[in-house]
């Protein structure tokens, strides 16, 4: 039984895979209409990052993936500055070994496939990024599956890093290997929460459709401010243990001086302030001192580097506390994530923020750039 389950999730995906691809291709110009579908197998493990995790992983994890990926050509800006990368729409399915705990995770997203030799080769060695959305069948329950520690929802984002190879097999064919880890979780939306880390070697095939690599933009690449500023605001919510509390508002204020180094990277530092409201729960419940609410806000300065693709560019932040009243989340704390600009001056922020390992929660916010 378990194996037909098996196959007809790979028949699922291929059919969505499919139909995503016919979609897209439809809506191009059928001259410039090259690309990939890829089919890959993977073999990995759970990563137990917690001691208390180590009961949960039973065997390896094999799981299945179908890609549908487009070459660019230059036609944006930033496919000219990273070498042209491919960009893509991966569909993972993975049997997490554990039926009755963990059961399976199927997921999808989107990826850049970044190639780290940009010489024309029959080979290319690729760094490979994406996220997006994954359902895990089983979630922690009280009742019915209190044993999953690692869980607390259904739906939950998906993280892909990957190094990978693909070597040409002829003008249409391809082999892709590689080796990769699979993060899942949900921000701390939902507790618990500490996280499915899976990491995977994985080996495919690829054919390429209606190859044509004669045409290729080359622009000269505009001036740009190298000085910028911008001020974030955004909120999230988070539930603290045990599972099944309340939720609680968190509020960030940021202000940031950016300078740009190339048309990819920026570095900058900035200042936030944190009003976190789950915090003020967990100071009543450890009975530490404070006379009133406000005592909760935290001050920080932080360091960051932003990669740039286009409008959408990777933040990555560390920084530490000025003043916190509330410390058991240490002094240091990260941020990684998303944002989009969505005009010359507004901002669409989607971030993590995190003390080491553990996510504290998601940041849904506007920003404005000047």
């Amino acid at each position: 039984m378990k194996k037909y389950f098996f196959q007809l999730r790979f028949s699922l995906l291929f059919l969505l895979a499919l139909t995503a691809t016919r979609t897209l291709a439809q809506q191009q110009d059928s001259t410039k209409c090259d690309y990939w579908i890829s089919a890959s197998i993977h073999y990995g493990f759970l990563m137990a990052q917690h001691a208390t995790m180590q009961y949960l992983v039973k065997g390896h994890i094999p799981a299945i993936e179908l890609d549908f990926i487009q070459p660019t050509r230059g036609t944006q800006q930033w496919q000219q500055e990273f070498g042209f990368p491919e960009i893509g729409l991966a569909f993972f399915s993975a049997n997490l070994e554990n039926p009755t705990v963990l059961g399976d995770l199927v997921g999808a997203y989107p990826f850049v496939n970044f190639h780290l030799n940009k010489k024309k080769t029959n080979c290319k060695f690729n760094l490979r990024a994406g996220a997006g959305l994954a359902y895990i069948t089983k979630k922690f329950d009280p009742l019915d599956d209190h044993k999953e520690i690692a869980i607390g929802s259904h739906v939950n984002a998906i993280i892909n890093l990957r190094f990978n190879t693909t070597i040409d097999l002829g003008n249409q064919m391809r082999l892709d290997a590689g080796i990769g880890l699979t993060h899942s979780s949900n921000g701390a939306f939902q507790t618990p929460n500490l996280g499915l880390n899976i990491p995977t070697l994985n080996l495919g095939i690829g054919y390429h459709f209606h190859p044509n690599t004669n045409y290729y933009h080359y622009d000269s690449i505009p001036a740009e401010k190298k000085i910028t500023y911008n001020i974030i605001v955004a909120t999230g919510l988070s539930e603290i243990d045990p599972p099944g509390g309340s939720r609680y508002f968190d509020y960030t204020f940021s202000f940031n001086r950016n300078k740009k180094l190339n048309t990819k990277s920026t570095l900058g530092f900035g200042v936030d302030v944190f009003y976190d409201m789950s915090n003020i729960q967990q100071m009543k419940d450890d009975s530490t001192p404070f006379k009133n609410d406000f005592q909760d806000i935290q001050l920080g300065f932080k360091g960051s580097y932003q990669l740039t693709l286009g409008r959408l560019s990777l933040p990555i932040e560390m920084g530490f506390y000025l003043f916190t009243k509330y410390t058991s989340d240490g002094y240091i704390f990260h941020r990684i994530g998303l944002r989009y600009q969505l005009s010359n001056h507004l901002i669409a922020n989607l971030t993590l923020l995190t003390h080491f390992a553990k996510a504290s929660y998601i940041e849904w916010g506007m920003g404005y750039r000047f």
